[in-house]
């Protein structure tokens, strides 16, 4: 399966192709390292996560690299290095050889390779809702030193300018401003773009004032009445 074909400048991609497999009875493509590892494999440990699903665990490379998905999330690679300190750049860059088009100059270990990412809401006392926000249609590397995405260059997630027009809600219908997910109808070529890891937090004064959605968790309420509760005491 040759997947080099799939990050390119098209509009409307849908990088889910390159996810986990929720069926393992066969075994499953590690899709982002598909150029190295061209058969199925099956998970060495499974793990439940409580009541929600499970997760999956294989090794790589002698076991020198473990990588985890599930079924809860699986949009969403993380990668355990096993290696010694001396063995650590030998596999960085094994890992960084991904299937399909990737920057050149990533600087770091590869720690999560995440797929049409959610960016949650977040609140600074109040909690975060982890299922809302915004959903971007991206490709996002992280990396010890730095993070990377896939993403149309005319997102505000990018440019911080946003019209209004474009916001769509992802479920129900559209200008429903208590909706918990929106995305954003982008007309700009795909790039890859380098950014600080904190560009992807949604806050909740961001959701409400630039987004222009409404605080149906009284998140801001909470910050202010624990903001209260500690000036007080």
């Amino acid at each position: 399966m040759n997947l080099k074909s799939t990050l390119n400048n098209q509009i409307n991609l849908d990088f889910s192709i390159l996810g986990f497999e929720n069926d393992i009875s066969h075994g499953v493509f590690m899709r982002p390292w598909i150029n190295q590892f061209p058969f199925r494999l099956f998970p060495q440990k499974i793990k439940k996560l409580g009541y929600k699903g499970l997760a999956y665990e294989f090794c790589l490379y002698n076991n020198k690299i473990k990588i985890v998905s599930s079924s809860v999330n699986p949009n969403r690679w993380i990668v355990k290095y096993n290696c010694s300190f001396d063995e650590v750049r030998k596999y960085e860059q094994l890992l960084k050889n991904l299937s399909f088009e990737k920057p050149e100059n990533m600087s770091g270990k590869l720690l999560v390779v995440e797929l049409s990412p959610i960016t949650g809401v977040k609140s600074i006392h109040g909690g975060t809702y982890s299922q809302c926000g915004v959903r971007l249609n991206c490709v996002h590397l992280e990396l010890t030193n730095e993070s990377w995405i896939y993403i149309q260059n005319d997102h505000p997630i990018i440019t911080n300018k946003i019209n209004p027009e474009k916001v769509r809600c992802f479920y129900g219908k559209n200008n429903n401003k208590k909706s918990t997910q929106i995305y954003y109808e982008c007309e700009g070529t795909y790039e890859w773009i380098k950014i600080p890891p904190y560009l992807l937090d949604i806050t909740v004064d961001k959701w409400v004032n630039f987004w222009g959605m409404e605080d149906i968790w009284n998140l801001e309420d909470k910050d202010k009445n624990i903001l209260k509760g500690l000036v007080s005491k």
